[in-house]
């Protein structure tokens, strides 16, 4: 089934399963704390926001900020 040809399949260049199957070790799992809803609120409620509408925003100086507002 993964080696199936379809529209997604032939979007690439090479078959996207078989990349995806020769990297798998590299990829590193989700790290899910009880901090991950307040992580979660402050990218969606602040941290965007910030990104895409102040200008010339410092990006790691921006994360830092806003990871030491959250509440562990």
């Amino acid at each position: 089934m993964m080696n199936s040809v379809n529209k997604f399949t032939e979007y690439y260049v090479t078959n996207p399963f078989e990349v995806l199957s020769a990297i798998k070790d590299e990829i590193l799992s989700i790290n899910v704390s009880e901090a991950l809803p307040a992580t979660l609120d402050a990218v969606k409620n602040s941290v965007l926001t910030r990104a895409y509408t102040e200008r010339n925003v410092n990006i790691p100086a921006m994360l830092a900020e806003e990871e030491s507002k959250i509440q562990y």
